[in-house]
Formats: structure tokens, sequence, C-alpha cells
């Protein structure tokens, strides 16, 4: 997502002479002076030296003489002053009725007000809007501004970007596959920028979280509904999450059903592993499985049209599987 990306301030009072001035701290710790000669200063935490980034300095304040002028040229008061991420110096133009941005070029521009005070302008532009006597602003993680509208009475909100970016999320891959195989679903993200997380989910219950546009997981018996949902983890994105539609997967006993009308029942995976699945048209019973001797090593009593048996202490070899007395299936256990 492209937006500006602004940190909180904290933000000291000072008193000096008439005036209430302030200070604030960058990221790498220089510090900016509001002062009351109506200049922004800077002391610089490497060197120790202060130098003036904005405003005359000699005690000219208005009118206003921005925008898109050398910040150091400029008629200004100088009042609440803060420092985004990347340099930019903010000042709240009390008196002259306005925000200015002083750029890392050091050229002064006018981001809210009109330099005309009053109350104006909500759900416009807001250099569009007026002000009357902004003494103080603040910023949020997202780059929305904050200003303390004194003369107003209000706290006037600055929303930036001014549409926030809705990412999306939506699947797609295997729609059907038998219990015991590899199902893999693919997600295509969009607007979530480059740092997230997707959450996937079967029957709105977790199985696995991964920043892989795709999963891959077991098939079990049933019908799956997977979503997935895209999280942010950077500092700065401001969305919600946001939650894909349910993405069907069957058990692929549609198909087995068809078959069973002719074979009585359909047995899979085979050649099978651990788990073996049985599906057939009618009412299963009973279910014995033969060694090569025909002698039974297993026998249950059911009664439904599918049925999961866990095979896993056979060993490895041929057996013959027999639902219902009647229908006879070779088996090949792996």
């Amino acid at each position: 997502m492209a937006y500006l990306a602004l940190q909180w301030m904290e933000c000291l009072q000072l008193q000096h002479i008439s005036s209430s001035q302030t200070l604030c701290t960058d990221w790498a710790g220089n510090v900016y002076i509001a002062d009351s000669t109506f200049a922004i200063r800077k002391i610089s935490r490497s060197t120790g030296i202060i130098s003036r980034v904005s405003g005359t300095g000699d005690d000219i304040g208005t009118p206003y003489t921005g925008d898109g002028i050398p910040a150091t040229t400029c008629h200004m008061i100088t009042f609440g002053v803060k420092v985004d991420n990347f340099g930019n110096v903010y000042n709240a133009g009390y008196g002259n009725e306005r925000v200015e941005m002083v750029d890392t070029f050091g050229i002064i521009n006018t981001v809210a007000g009109t330099g005309i005070n009053g109350y104006s302008g909500d759900g416009s532009p807001a250099t569009a809007a007026t002000l009357y006597l902004p003494k103080d602003i603040a910023f949020d993680a997202c780059g929305n501004m904050y200003i303390a509208d004194f003369g107003n009475k209000v706290v006037r909100k600055v929303t930036y970007p001014p549409t926030l970016t809705i990412p999306s999320i939506s699947l797609s891959g295997t729609v059907s596959a038998y219990p015991g195989t590899s199902v893999t679903i693919t997600a295509t993200v969009a607007n979530a920028g480059s740092s997230y997380l997707i959450e996937w989910m079967n029957h709105g219950m977790e199985f696995t979280t991964t920043t892989m546009p795709s999963v891959t997981y077991t098939k079990t018996s049933g019908i799956d509904t997977i979503t997935a949902k895209v999280v942010s983890t950077a500092t700065y994105e401001c969305y919600d999450s946001t939650i894909s539609a349910g993405h069907v997967v069957d058990d692929g006993s549609t198909g087995l059903l068809s078959l069973s009308s002719k074979t009585g029942f359909a047995m899979y995976p085979n050649p099978a592993g651990n788990l073996l699945y049985l599906v057939s048209c009618k009412v299963i019973t009973s279910i014995e499985i033969d060694n090569l001797f025909g002698l039974p090593i297993f026998t249950k009593n059911y009664k439904d049209s599918k049925v999961q048996i866990d095979i896993s202490g056979l060993p490895t070899g041929i057996y013959a599987v027999k639902v219902n007395g009647t229908w006879v299936q070779k088996l090949i256990k792996e």
C-alpha cells in the first residue's frame, strides 16, 4: 500500500516570553524546537550543532509567505511541531490558520487550511478547509493527521490517503479429492502490500498459517469449506483483515457413488496406506477383509453408505474386501 507512514512524537511544552511552543525528536534522536522567534530549529544528535530549518527567525510571523519556497525564507508562526519517519517537518501555524510541511529538500507547503480563519471543509480536501488558530498536530501510525483546532474548540482529522485500499483474497485449486490424497489450494491476494500472513481455515477452524500463497493438506472424508484470511504484518499497514469466500472441496463420493451403482461399492485409495474408504449406493451392513488364504482378518458391522477403516495394522500385501457378504474387490495394502 502506498501511504505516508508517520510515527507519534512525544512533545514537551516550553514557555518563552508570551508564546507556548513545543519541541519534538525524530527517529534518529535529533531535536526540533518551535522557537518563538518564528523559526523551527534543529539540534543534531550526532554533532550537537543547531540550525534553522524553517521560518525567518526575525520575529516576523505574518503574513505567511509560502508555498513552494525555501522554508528558511518563509514568514510563519511556529507552534506545534512534528517530524515524520522520512524527515518531513510539520508545523501548526497558529494565527496563519494552516498546517505547513517542510520536506527533506527544505521546501515548505501547506497541507491543511487556507490561511483564512473559520470552520469549513469537513469531507473536502484539507487544503480547502478553514481552520481557526491551529495549535498542535499529531499523527497516528497510518498517517492520519489530527489538528487541535483551538479557535474552533474541535479536533480535526485529515485522512491520508483519502481512501485506503481494501485488500482482497480469492481461492482456487482442487475441488474434489479422495480422502488420503493431497489437496492444494492457492490464494490470490491484492492490495495487501508486501508484508502479510495467510491464515487457512476449514469450516472456520484454522489449520495452518503461512506467508506462501498456496497451502497443501491431506483430504479427509466429507466436504471441506476452505477459507483464507489475509492479515497484515507490516508496521504501518492500516487495513482490516479480509476473509475469502469459501472454496468447497468434496471427497469425490459423487463419482464413486455412480461407480458403486455398477460394482456394489467403491473403495479408495487403492493401493492404500493407513486409511481405507468404502462408498456404496446401498447401506453397508458388514465388511470383511480376507487374506490370500481366504481367512478373515477383519470383520465389522456397519449401518452407513460411507465407511472409513483403519488398516494401518495390516501387513503389506494383497487382500479381498467383502461388503454385505456379496460384493468382493481386491485391495493392495502398501
